[in-house]
């Protein structure tokens, strides 16, 4: 089905069904707000920016959390994934 991804400024992303609404996962990610969501294009990851300065991975299929990526010494306003799939700019 299709789903909706919201970031929360609990550190929490929530994966809710569009049709019914209905949760289908809550993923702790941080203690501090997720401020940016983006898709692979395809379709496979979620990457979530964070306040803490990480970008997080998640894995569509089982919400798994990959290793967080560092290297931002702010918060993590915005993302966008290259075309290619295989860069963060």
């Amino acid at each position: 089905g299709q789903q909706l991804w919201i970031g929360a400024g609990d550190g929490v992303v929530y994966v809710v069904d569009k049709n019914d609404l209905t949760t289908l996962a809550k993923i702790r990610l941080s203690n501090q707000n997720i401020r940016q969501l983006c898709v692979t294009s395809d379709g496979r990851y979620v990457m979530a920016g964070a306040s803490d300065t990480l970008v997080y991975v998640i894995r569509t299929s089982d919400f798994a959390i990959e290793k967080p990526i560092s290297g931002h010494t702010n918060s993590v306003f915005a993302l966008a994934m290259n075309k290619d799939g295989k860069s963060i700019v």
